[in-house]
C-alpha cells in the first residue's frame, strides 16, 4: 500500500488556513476598521493596528496565495504521475 505524501506547497496551504482560521477564532476581525481610522472600543490602538493588520494579511494569505499553492501543487503532482517531469526534488545524473 502506497503512503499518502502532501506536497510540500498543499502543506503551507493548508498553514496559512490555519493561521486565518485563529485569527478569526482570536476576533481579529473585529479589529480591521481601526486601518482606516475607527477606533476599537476598549483595545490600544497599536494593539489593535497589530491585530488588523495580522488578520488581514491572513485573509490575503487565504485567499491570494493559498488557492495558488493548491494549484502548483496539483500540478506537479499531475505532472509526476503522467511522467513528464522526474522528482522535482532530485537532480538528474548527467548521462555517461
Amino acid at each position: 500500500m502506497k503512503r499518502f505524501r502532501a506536497p510540500k506547497l498543499m502543506v503551507a496551504a493548508v498553514a496559512l488556513l490555519a493561521v486565518y482560521g485563529v485569527s478569526a477564532a482570536l476576533g481579529l476581525e473585529d479589529w480591521v476598521g481601526v486601518l482606516s481610522g475607527t477606533p476599537v472600543p476598549g483595545v490600544p490602538l497599536e494593539l489593535a493596528a497589530l491585530g488588523g493588520a495580522a488578520h488581514v494579511l491572513a485573509w490575503f494569505g487565504v485567499v491570494l496565495v493559498a488557492p495558488i499553492l493548491v494549484i502548483a501543487s496539483a500540478l506537479l503532482e499531475l505532472s509526476e504521475v503522467m511522467g513528464r517531469v522526474p522528482d522535482v526534488g532530485h537532480r538528474r545524473r548527467p548521462a555517461q
